[in-house]
C-alpha cells in the first residue's frame, strides 16, 4: 500500500472516531478528497456541511475567501495534521486564523535557489497576473494595495531572505579582496560582520582571537570564514614584521656608513671605496634574506 493511500485511510479512521454516525455517502466523498491531498505534508482544514466535505490546504497562498464561501449554519471544521495523522475539531475563528498564516519559506544557500523557488511559487499560485517576480519591492507594494495580509507577510519574508543572501555574497567577496594592510582588511570586513548580526562586544578582537570563541549564534557566513580570515591576518602581520626588520637593518647600516664618513682620519680613497662596496653587498644580502 502506498504512503498516500495508507495516510488517507488512517485519516478516515480518525474521522470515524470523531463522527461515528457519518453518512456513507459523505464518508466516501471524504475518502476521495483525502486521497487527493494525502501525498502532501501541509496540514488541512476540512469543512463538513450539507454540501459534503471541502478540503482547504494550509500553508499555501490560496485565498481566505475559500473559507467564507463554505460557511453555513451546519458547517463543522477540522484541523488535519498530516505528518502526525491527527484530526482535531476546531471552530470557524481557529480555521480562519490558520488560513491567514503565510506559507513556510525554506532556507536557501544561494540567490539562484531563491529565484528558482520564487518562479515556481509565482507560477503555482498564478501570482504573475498582478505581482512581478523580478521586482519584489513592487510586489510588496501591490500586496499592500490588495490588503492581503497573508501575501504581505509572505513577500516581506522573501525580501528579508533575499537581502540576507545578497549581504552574505558581499561579505564573501570582501573577505577575498586584496588589501595593502591588515587594518584595511579589518576596515572592509568588520562593517559587514556587524550587518550580519555579529556581537558588538567581540568586534575589535583579531580574527585569531575570534577563532577560539564559541561561535554559537554567529551567522553561518562568518563562521565559515573565520579560519580563512585568521590565515590572511597572520600573513599580513608576518609581512609587516619582515618589513619592519628590513627597515631596521637598513637604518643600522646607514648609521654605520654615516659614522664612517665623520671619522677624524679619512681613509685613502681605495680603502673607502672597498668598504663602501662591501657595505652595499652586505646590505643587499640582508635585505634579500627577509624577502
Amino acid at each position: 500500500m502506498s504512503k498516500s493511500k495508507a495516510r488517507s485511510k488512517a485519516l478516515l479512521l480518525a474521522f470515524a472516531d470523531l463522527i461515528p454516525d457519518m453518512d456513507k455517502a459523505v464518508n466516501k466523498k471524504l475518502l476521495e478528497s483525502l486521497i487527493i491531498y494525502s501525498g502532501h505534508d501541509n496540514d488541512l482544514i476540512v469543512i463538513l456541511n450539507e454540501d459534503g466535505p471541502t478540503i482547504i490546504e494550509l500553508n499555501s497562498l490560496k485565498s481566505v475567501s475559500m473559507l467564507a464561501q463554505k460557511l453555513s449554519a451546519f458547517s463543522t471544521y477540522y484541523h488535519v495534521e498530516m505528518q502526525q495523522i491527527h484530526v482535531n475539531p476546531i471552530d470557524f475563528e481557529k480555521a480562519y486564523k490558520l488560513l491567514k498564516e503565510a506559507p513556510a519559506i525554506p532556507m536557501f544557500k544561494t540567490l539562484a535557489e531563491l529565484d528558482k523557488f520564487l518562479n515556481e511559487e509565482f507560477e503555482k499560485y498564478g501570482l504573475n497576473t498582478f505581482l512581478d517576480v523580478d521586482d519584489l519591492d513592487y510586489s510588496l507594494d501591490k500586496s499592500r494595495e490588495l490588503k492581503n495580509d497573508q501575501l504581505i507577510a509572505w513577500v516581506s519574508e522573501i525580501i528579508v531572505k533575499r537581502d540576507k543572501l545578497a549581504l552574505r555574497n558581499r561579505f564573501n567577496e570582501v573577505t577575498k579582496a586584496h588589501y595593502e594592510t591588515v587594518d584595511a582588511l579589518y576596515a572592509a570586513v568588520r562593517p559587514l560582520m556587524k550587518e550580519l548580526g555579529f556581537p558588538d562586544e567581540l568586534m575589535l578582537h583579531t580574527f585569531s582571537e575570534l577563532s577560539v570563541f564559541d561561535s554559537k549564534g554567529w551567522d553561518h557566513a562568518i563562521k565559515s570564514k573565520i579560519e580563512f580570515l585568521t590565515k590572511r591576518e597572520a600573513q599580513y602581520l608576518d609581512d609587516k614584521m619582515k618589513a619592519e626588520k628590513r627597515q631596521l637593518t637598513i637604518d643600522e647600516l646607514l648609521t654605520q656608513v654615516n659614522s664612517a664618513k665623520t671619522a677624524k682620519e679619512p681613509r685613502p680613497f681605495g680603502q673607502t671605496f672597498c668598504f663602501a662596496v662591501l657595505g652595499m653587498m652586505s646590505l643587499m644580502f640582508i635585505v634579500n634574506k627577509f624577502i
